[in-house]
């Protein structure tokens, strides 16, 4: 009878190990599931802030990808924005560029001609590229413009970036920024402006301003300010994309044949596609004292955007007074101010 017992005893524990091994195999598989559901691709943003990085063993911890500021204002140039650059791709990375916005102007004309001005500086040194991310505006300062006034900036800047490149950039914010300086506009979602949104949380989904970004939700995360991250001395801001495939969102091949160039836009110039938006706003919200919106002549009208991502207009890399028909060239960075993410 002691033996039978034992033997009882000793099945008893079996069939419990296997139920315990059942348990935790379901909990595993469930995790991976929900997991894949949500996958996201791993990435981050730099700018000089960050000093020296260590591209490779950026790679090794499985980040794919990198936004790297190249340039503010009117004038100045990230120094690490060309070595990033090159660093990060070679290491395998998709890598984009972005331009931290110094808005100004004390008319709707000046603000338009600012923004004009800073998105022609930022393509002279960026240069984006085929299979790169689209540009990003970085959106964080306002300039103390009112609310119409910054949209306006912003749609123009939008407007200067697609109607040179055929590239729809991305814009980089805030739900408190957006929501209370540019009064939770819609008008830039609804022109195909991606969505990079800056929300620090633990949660798995950000707050994300502008109904839903007019119901297209978000395509980058700015999850954490300080992530730690292999081969950079100090902690960096961590990215998520909103699913794994990065060609999905990078700039596809531009046309073959010499590109058409710029043609100077008058100071009070928005891009068609923009103004349109940029109308609508104004009707659904108050004015701020601005002049009513500037319709572009029809001489200066932009091409029409294309059907689809494979059908890119050629970039119009000329200087903004047209005298050059190449790619520019990348120039040698300046000497940055020790400023956060604003240099």
């Amino acid at each position: 009878m002691k033996l039978v017992g034992s033997l009882i005893g000793e099945r008893r524990g079996r069939l419990g190990l296997l139920a315990v091994l059942v348990i935790a195999l379901t909990a595993v598989c469930s995790v991976s599931a929900s997991d894949a559901a949500t996958a996201r691709a791993k990435g981050l943003d730099v700018s000089n802030w960050n000093g020296a990085i260590n591209w490779t063993k950026v790679a090794n911890a499985g980040y794919r990808f990198a936004f790297g500021k190249a340039t503010e204002g009117t004038g100045y140039t990230d120094t690490t924005y060309t070595t990033n650059r090159n660093g990060s791709e070679a290491a395998g990375l998709v890598f984009g560029a972005y331009h931290f916005a110094r808005p100004s102007g004390t008319s709707l004309a000046a603000a338009t001609m600012s923004a004009i001005t800073q998105a022609n500086h930022f393509l002279a040194i960026a240069s984006p590229q085929p299979g790169e991310l689209p540009p990003v505006l970085d959106l964080e300062k306002t300039g103390n413009l009112p609310k119409q006034r910054l949209l306006a900036w912003t749609l123009a800047w939008l407007g200067q970036i697609d109607a040179r490149t055929g590239v729809e950039p991305f814009v980089y914010t805030s739900p408190l920024f957006w929501k209370g300086n540019l009064g939770d506009s819609t008008a830039a979602a609804a022109t195909g402006t991606g969505l990079w949104i800056a929300h620090w949380t633990a949660s798995s989904q950000p707050q994300v301003p502008a109904q839903n970004w007019d119901g297209d939700g978000w395509k980058f995360w700015q999850w954490t300010n300080c992530v730690s991250v292999p081969g950079i001395k100090h902690c960096s801001d961590g990215d998520r994309m909103n699913g794994t495939k990065l060609a999905s969102v990078a700039i596809a091949p531009y046309p073959s044949g010499v590109p058409v160039l710029s043609t100077p836009r008058p100071a009070n110039f928005l891009p068609p596609c923009l103004a349109r938006g940029w109308a609508a706003s104004r009707s659904r919200s108050p004015t701020s004292g601005d002049v009513a919106t500037p319709q572009a002549p029809t001489a200066l009208r932009s091409p029409a955007r294309p059907a689809s991502r494979t059908g890119r207009r050629a970039p119009t890399w000329g200087t903004h007074s047209g005298s050059s028909s190449r790619p520019p060239p990348r120039r040698a960075p300046r000497t940055p101010r020790r400023i956060r993410r604003s240099q």
